[in-house]
């Protein structure tokens, strides 16, 4: 055995004067007490483990999410605090005060027995630790100052979209409707995935608070329509649609549901991406691709490639679109949900890489609403960099990129971006081939008159 061999398994007496500090005399076969003492140290690890939390809904943006973004306050609320995650910020407290006089406007036109705070707050309390779950992290509030926080939120949103609607009437110098700037600001604030309220609460308070006579199916149907009447606009024109088995746990989540309209169970038919990008707008029209634009009742997801044409929905970008779509993007990456909203951004932006290719969209009424360099900036920075494995339209890639590679498309469409793009070049081509014809044809008809022309004498 070699020196280095023995020291190896022989760990050496140290003492000093107060007696021996180290003695683990080791053999080949290992210390077998001490591996005892760490696998038990380990099981005592194991076993304060709590089991895995149920999965969360609600979410700030994670900074790996964030840093992705040019603007680093993205996710952050300028004007109206919903739920935990941003309660008691100096810069949103003024809305608090508007909130309070939502609710008690609710409350003093008591639409129906039921419309009550001491109802309001005893069945936001039965429902405490589901809301609770909902939010990803720890709720910096005590159990009261939660149960109160969803009550009052709750029942602003509700009047909010009542106002809006024209449901329930407004007050002369009501502090939200008075003040026009004040929509867009709310909107893009209440669209925040880590501003939202779980959709249970809103459910149960809306429906203590409907006007008797509706039953609960027309009643939460009515929710739905408030949702989409208050964010039209600003959300690209979605209309409800059957959820399905899908549910909602908030309003980002349901006008998510409401992108996937009837094509839930197609959309999330997932495969592996082998080709992990298509070429941009202007080199698939180079390559003989047409686009077209779509039919919108067919659903902004409905993009499909057949014989050659590239049809896609139209895309309505108006302020706060994008935000909007950042939003779904950020909340299917962090929730336990299918990328679809993703996927979907992510198909665009292959096609989008530069302005051209954003202008070449706008032509043919496929993207509408940009008005501004800034604006299409944005759109394309939207698009850039999302890197996906799967997609529901991984069969699009391949049939798009395997038209791309027979040289006769591109040919064929050289032809016709050279010839046939503008109209008097048409002419041209069109008056050349008549008269070389008819040169060709007079040709032809005196080589033959003289073939048969008797000989002269």
């Amino acid at each position: 055995m070699t020196e280095s061999s023995v020291n190896d398994h022989l760990l050496i007496e140290i003492r000093n004067e107060g007696g021996i500090v180290n003695v683990n005399k080791q053999t080949p076969s290992g210390n077998r007490i001490g591996d005892e003492l760490l696998a038990s140290q380990i099981g005592d690890k194991l076993s304060l483990l709590s089991p895995l939390p149920v999965p969360s809904c609600i979410f700030k943006i994670p900074s790996v999410l964030r840093s992705q973004v040019e603007n680093k306050d993205f996710g952050t609320p300028d004007l109206v605090s919903i739920g935990p995650f941003h309660h008691g910020k100096e810069n949103l407290q003024s809305m608090e005060e508007i909130k309070l006089l939502y609710l008690h406007s609710l409350l003093v036109r008591k639409p129906t027995p039921q419309t009550t705070l001491e109802n309001f707050v005893r069945k936001i309390r039965r429902m405490e630790g589901d809301c609770g779950d909902c939010y990803d992290g720890k709720i910096d509030a005590s159990d009261d100052e939660f149960v109160e926080m969803m009550v009052v939120d709750a029942c602003f949103i509700i009047e909010l979209f009542r106002k809006f609607s024209g449901e329930v009437p407004k007050e002369k110098n009501d502090p939200v409707f008075c003040r026009s700037w004040m929509r867009a600001a709310l909107i893009n604030d209440l669209l925040l995935l880590s501003n939202q309220l779980p959709w249970k609460v809103l459910s149960c308070l809306f429906e203590l608070t409907w006007e008797t006579g509706l039953t609960w199916e027309t009643g939460e149907h009515h929710l739905h329509d408030l949702i989409l009447k208050y964010f039209k606009g600003y959300t690209f024109g979605l209309s409800a649609q059957a959820n399905g088995e899908l549910g909602n746990k908030h309003v980002l989540d349901f006008l998510r549901n409401c992108f996937l309209g009837p094509f839930e169970t197609a959309m999330f038919e997932f495969e592996d991406l082998s080709s992990n990008s298509i070429p941009s707008a202007k080199e698939l029209l180079n390559a003989g691709i047409m686009f077209e634009c779509g039919d919108r009742d067919d659903g902004m997801l409905n993009i499909v490639f057949k014989s050659g044409v590239l049809k896609i929905p139209p895309i309505r970008v108006q302020k706060y679109g994008v935000s909007f779509l950042r939003n779904l993007i950020d909340y299917e990456q962090c929730a336990p949900i299918k990328g679809v909203i993703t996927s979907y951004v992510s198909l665009l932006g292959d096609l989008i890489k530069t302005d051209k290719d954003v202008r070449i969209l706008m032509e043919r009424r496929i993207i509408q609403g940009i008005s501004s360099e800034e604006g299409i900036a944005s759109f394309i920075s939207l698009c850039a960099d999302l890197e996906i494995c799967s997609s529901p339209y991984t069969r699009l890639y391949g049939d798009v990129n395997e038209f791309t590679n027979i040289v006769w498309h591109k040919w064929k469409a050289n032809l016709r971006d050279k010839y046939f793009k503008d109209p008097m070049a048409v002419m041209n081509l069109g008056f050349g081939v008549f008269v070389v014809t008819c040169l060709t044809l007079i040709q032809t008809i005196l080589s033959i008159a003289s073939y048969y022309k008797p000989q002269s004498q």
